[in-house]
């Protein structure tokens, strides 16, 4: 299999103001000059390499970079310094509250399937697919102000695989979705990435990142931690969290 993904010396940081009280802002300006910047360290010199026809699970605390590595990857966001390549169309769903709340959620689906790159031709075709896998079929002309956050999550899910991307990206998707849901998803991931595409997905979830994934990247405070088959990482990662709770 080819590598589709590359990730050499990746850094990215946020800078954060020290000085929040605005209505002391002005006063601060005027005597100090302006307030002092300081910067947290998101990524702090990550590498990896992903291959064609991989799920890679994406594990760590709040804050230690998994957002800001996804984002990089899908060109949201540009690193300091550092490089990334990747070969393929990209799709990416960080966020399932997207399109238009009042429009139905097939409307929806016809104008995410454009963006996403669907000619236009299949985006009629796929209509019944989408939603049948979904769970949704009874449910494509309601609006989607009135889906709940699984029916959204579901519906993304199933309408990004219709896309095709040769590089699929998942920030944690599936977090009101039933366990029937995901069951079905994980067989479908699985399914797609023995096609050869690849998926890398963000969870807090370990029991879903263990049935998803067969390696697992462990981030801690912008780095890499670990990065291994996902059994080996989960166990490791899993004996650091119980340990830190006894601290």
């Amino acid at each position: 299999m080819k590598q589709v993904i590359e990730a050499t010396n990746v850094f990215k940081k946020y800078p954060i103001e020290l000085m929040r009280k605005k209505r002391r802002q002005f006063f601060k300006i005027l005597f100090d000059g302006f307030p002092k910047i300081e910067h947290v360290q998101a990524l702090n010199g990550v590498s990896l390499r992903i291959q064609q026809g991989e799920c890679v699970g994406i594990i760590g605390p709040n804050g230690s970079g998994k957002s800001t590595l996804l984002s990089i990857i899908a060109g949201i966001l540009k690193a300091d310094s550092g490089n990334i390549k990747t070969k393929g169309k990209i799709v990416s769903l960080f966020d399932t509250k997207l399109g238009r709340q009042e429009m139905s959620a097939d409307t929806n689906r016809r104008f995410l399937c454009g963006l996403f790159g669907m000619p236009r031709k299949q985006i009629s075709k796929t209509k019944s697919a989408v939603f049948k896998t979904a769970g949704l079929s009874n449910f494509a002309d309601t609006p989607m102000i009135k889906y709940s956050r699984g029916m959204r999550d579901r519906l993304m899910l199933s309408l990004s695989l219709s896309v095709k991307p040769d590089i699929l990206l998942l920030d944690e998707v599936l977090s009101e979705s039933d366990e029937a849901f995901r069951s079905k998803f994980a067989k479908a991931i699985r399914k797609y990435a023995s096609s050869g595409k690849t998926v890398i997905m963000i969870s807090h979830e370990l029991a879903l990142v263990e049935k998803m994934c067969a390696r697992t990247i462990w981030l801690d405070k912008g780095t890499i931690r670990m990065d291994a088959n996902t059994a080996k990482v989960l166990k490791t990662y899993r004996e650091a969290s119980c340990n830190a709770t006894k601290i």
